[in-house]
Protein backbone atom coordinates (compact mmCIF):
# COMPACT_ATOMS: atom_id res chain seq x y z
CA UNK A 1 0.00 0.00 0.00
CA UNK A 2 2.94 2.10 0.66
CA UNK A 3 4.52 1.61 -2.83
CA UNK A 4 0.72 2.17 -4.55
CA UNK A 5 0.50 5.45 -2.37
CA UNK A 6 4.31 6.54 -3.60
CA UNK A 7 3.00 5.33 -7.38
CA UNK A 8 0.02 7.71 -7.16
CA UNK A 9 1.91 10.80 -5.52
CA UNK A 10 4.70 10.47 -8.31
CA UNK A 11 1.81 10.15 -10.99
CA UNK A 12 0.23 13.24 -9.79
CA UNK A 13 3.50 15.50 -9.79
CA UNK A 14 4.02 14.11 -13.60
CA UNK A 15 0.63 15.23 -14.10
CA UNK A 16 1.10 19.13 -12.25
CA UNK A 17 4.14 19.01 -14.14
CA UNK A 18 3.16 18.72 -17.47
CA UNK A 19 0.26 20.83 -16.76
CA UNK A 20 2.84 23.85 -15.71
CA UNK A 21 4.61 23.02 -18.95
CA UNK A 22 1.59 23.32 -21.17
CA UNK A 23 0.75 27.06 -19.10
CA UNK A 24 4.27 28.52 -19.65
CA UNK A 25 4.30 27.10 -23.24
CA UNK A 26 0.83 29.35 -23.80
CA UNK A 27 2.41 32.16 -21.99
CA UNK A 28 5.38 32.21 -23.67
CA UNK A 29 3.75 31.64 -27.34
CA UNK A 30 0.89 34.87 -26.00
CA UNK A 31 4.07 36.77 -25.13
CA UNK A 32 5.46 36.02 -28.60
CA UNK A 33 2.58 36.76 -30.71
CA UNK A 34 1.64 39.83 -28.58
CA UNK A 35 5.47 41.29 -28.95
CA UNK A 36 5.06 40.86 -32.91
CA UNK A 37 1.25 42.54 -32.47
CA UNK A 38 2.70 45.83 -30.79
CA UNK A 39 5.83 45.97 -33.18
CA UNK A 40 3.97 46.36 -36.45
CA UNK A 41 3.72 49.42 -38.42
CA UNK A 42 0.04 50.06 -37.76
CA UNK A 43 -0.25 53.59 -39.64
CA UNK A 44 -3.08 54.94 -41.63
CA UNK A 45 -2.62 57.65 -44.39
CA UNK A 46 -5.64 59.35 -46.01
CA UNK A 47 -5.31 61.90 -48.46
CA UNK A 48 -7.78 65.47 -48.10
CA UNK A 49 -6.92 67.09 -51.18
CA UNK A 50 -4.23 67.99 -53.88
CA UNK A 51 -2.92 70.88 -56.62
CA UNK A 52 -0.41 70.24 -59.13
CA UNK A 53 0.94 74.16 -59.72
CA UNK A 54 1.53 73.48 -63.36
CA UNK A 55 2.59 77.26 -63.80
CA UNK A 56 6.13 76.74 -61.83
CA UNK A 57 8.83 75.43 -63.23
CA UNK A 58 9.28 72.43 -61.06
CA UNK A 59 5.59 71.69 -61.43
CA UNK A 60 4.88 70.79 -57.82
CA UNK A 61 2.32 68.56 -56.13
CA UNK A 62 1.09 69.79 -52.82
CA UNK A 63 -0.78 66.65 -51.82
CA UNK A 64 -2.57 67.09 -47.91
CA UNK A 65 -2.07 63.84 -46.07
CA UNK A 66 -3.21 62.60 -42.56
CA UNK A 67 -0.76 60.18 -41.39
CA UNK A 68 -2.27 58.26 -38.45
CA UNK A 69 -0.54 55.90 -36.14
CA UNK A 70 -2.59 53.45 -34.91
CA UNK A 71 -0.19 51.50 -32.90
CA UNK A 72 1.03 52.16 -29.18
CA UNK A 73 4.58 52.33 -30.20
CA UNK A 74 6.38 55.57 -31.74
CA UNK A 75 7.37 55.37 -35.08
CA UNK A 76 9.97 57.38 -37.38
CA UNK A 77 9.18 58.01 -41.30
CA UNK A 78 12.60 58.95 -42.64
CA UNK A 79 11.80 59.04 -46.81
CA UNK A 80 8.46 58.79 -48.60
CA UNK A 81 7.55 57.95 -52.40
CA UNK A 82 4.32 58.64 -54.21
CA UNK A 83 3.41 56.68 -57.95
CA UNK A 84 1.14 58.26 -59.53
CA UNK A 85 -0.34 56.98 -63.40
CA UNK A 86 3.25 54.74 -63.52
CA UNK A 87 5.60 58.03 -62.44
CA UNK A 88 7.57 57.84 -59.09
CA UNK A 89 8.37 60.89 -57.01
CA UNK A 90 10.34 61.56 -53.94
CA UNK A 91 8.68 63.70 -51.06
CA UNK A 92 10.78 66.72 -50.14
CA UNK A 93 13.11 67.02 -47.54
CA UNK A 94 12.90 70.61 -47.79
CA UNK A 95 10.04 72.84 -46.55
CA UNK A 96 8.29 74.79 -49.67
CA UNK A 97 6.15 77.60 -48.76
CA UNK A 98 2.77 75.99 -49.80
CA UNK A 99 0.15 79.13 -49.24
CA UNK A 100 0.90 82.95 -47.90
CA UNK A 101 -2.11 84.88 -47.02
CA UNK A 102 -2.04 88.27 -45.94
CA UNK A 103 -4.79 89.98 -43.49
CA UNK A 104 -5.13 94.58 -43.70
CA UNK A 105 -5.18 97.66 -45.15
CA UNK A 106 -3.06 98.91 -47.82
CA UNK A 107 -0.45 100.53 -45.37
CA UNK A 108 -0.83 98.04 -42.40
CA UNK A 109 -0.91 94.42 -41.78
CA UNK A 110 -3.05 92.88 -39.31
CA UNK A 111 -2.12 89.26 -39.35
CA UNK A 112 0.43 87.14 -42.05
CA UNK A 113 -0.08 83.54 -42.64
CA UNK A 114 2.42 81.42 -44.34
CA UNK A 115 1.94 77.44 -44.28
CA UNK A 116 5.22 75.30 -45.25
CA UNK A 117 4.87 71.77 -46.28
CA UNK A 118 5.88 68.74 -43.63
CA UNK A 119 9.06 67.57 -44.39
CA UNK A 120 11.01 64.10 -43.53
CA UNK A 121 11.87 63.11 -41.81
CA UNK A 122 9.19 62.92 -39.04
CA UNK A 123 8.83 60.93 -35.65
CA UNK A 124 5.11 60.01 -34.87
CA UNK A 125 3.78 59.09 -31.57
CA UNK A 126 2.26 56.71 -30.00
CA UNK A 127 -1.37 56.62 -30.84
CA UNK A 128 -0.44 60.25 -32.73
CA UNK A 129 -1.63 62.04 -36.06
CA UNK A 130 0.12 64.65 -38.08
CA UNK A 131 -1.40 66.24 -41.28
CA UNK A 132 -0.75 68.84 -43.72
CA UNK A 133 0.35 69.27 -47.20
CA UNK A 134 3.51 67.28 -48.56
CA UNK A 135 5.36 68.65 -51.65
CA UNK A 136 6.57 66.63 -54.42
CA UNK A 137 8.17 68.08 -57.84
CA UNK A 138 6.66 66.61 -60.63
CA UNK A 139 8.93 68.50 -63.02
CA UNK A 140 5.14 68.18 -65.87
CA UNK A 141 4.90 64.09 -65.53
CA UNK A 142 1.84 64.25 -64.37
CA UNK A 143 -1.08 66.09 -64.67
CA UNK A 144 -3.59 67.03 -62.71
CA UNK A 145 -6.87 66.64 -64.70
CA UNK A 146 -5.69 63.63 -65.54
CA UNK A 147 -4.75 61.88 -62.11
CA UNK A 148 -7.98 63.51 -60.51
CA UNK A 149 -10.35 60.50 -59.40
CA UNK A 150 -7.61 58.27 -59.49
CA UNK A 151 -5.64 56.28 -57.25
CA UNK A 152 -1.91 56.63 -55.78
CA UNK A 153 0.53 54.48 -54.07
CA UNK A 154 2.40 56.08 -50.68
CA UNK A 155 5.59 53.90 -49.81
CA UNK A 156 6.83 54.89 -46.38
CA UNK A 157 10.10 53.91 -45.21
CA UNK A 158 9.80 54.00 -41.17
CA UNK A 159 12.27 52.45 -38.70
CA UNK A 160 9.63 49.56 -38.62
CA UNK A 161 9.83 48.55 -42.31
CA UNK A 162 8.65 49.78 -45.50
CA UNK A 163 4.66 49.74 -46.31
CA UNK A 164 2.22 50.87 -49.04
CA UNK A 165 -0.54 52.48 -48.46
CA UNK A 166 -3.33 53.51 -51.30
CA UNK A 167 -4.93 56.81 -51.37
CA UNK A 168 -7.47 57.98 -53.58
CA UNK A 169 -6.88 61.14 -55.23
CA UNK A 170 -10.72 62.82 -55.25
CA UNK A 171 -10.44 66.45 -54.34
CA UNK A 172 -8.36 69.47 -55.60
CA UNK A 173 -7.52 71.96 -53.76
CA UNK A 174 -9.26 75.19 -53.38
CA UNK A 175 -8.01 76.69 -50.74
CA UNK A 176 -4.18 77.01 -51.79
Amino acid sequence: SYQMMKGICVMIFDIITFIIAIVSFGLSLWNFIETRLNNRVNLSVECKDFIIAEHFSRQPLYIALSLINKSQLPISISRAFITIDNETFEFSWIPQVVHQARLGTKYETFDRTIVKSITLPLSLAGLGTVGGYFYVETFGRVKEEKIKNTNAVIVLHTNRGVKQYSVALSTIAIEI
